[in-house]
């Protein structure tokens, strides 16, 4: 399998991640909200993930790092009583992460140029 894909391939309806086998990569996803756990679980087994945890608190998804070697970190920004920027930071800055450079996306409503500041210098990618 390649990376990337076929442009002329689009013409013909194959979607464009059909290049990409992401079937043994291990998402954890951190929400506080139940629905955004079931729409993400959704999205990543039909993009062919086979293993996503999700959890709903910044404390149990640091906590998971450590039997759940995950391969990307997906997390909301706004979340109570911990938010995504203060698991971000947990996440890079704490002596005792599992894994510091573990690749994380966020994903939140909130577009401002702020929040996005805010979760790059974090280290969001």
């Amino acid at each position: 399998m390649g990376v990337g894909y076929d442009v002329a391939a689009l013409g013909q309806g194959v979607p464009p991640m059909a290049d990409y086998n992401i079937e043994n990569l291990k998402f954890l996803f951190v929400d506080n909200n139940a629905n955004m756990h079931h729409l993400m679980l959704t999205i990543l087994s039909s993009l062919g993930a086979k293993y996503t945890t999700t959890v709903d608190l910044v404390d149990k998804g640091f906590g998971k790092l450590y039997n759940f070697d995950a391969d990307i970190v997906i997390c909301d920004l706004r979340m109570e009583p911990l938010d995504g920027i203060e698991f971000i930071k947990m996440i890079r800055n704490n002596d005792t992460s599992p894994n510091r450079y573990v690749p994380i996306i966020m994903l939140t409503a909130h577009s401002e140029p702020s929040a996005i500041e805010q979760a790059r210098d974090a280290g969001v990618h």
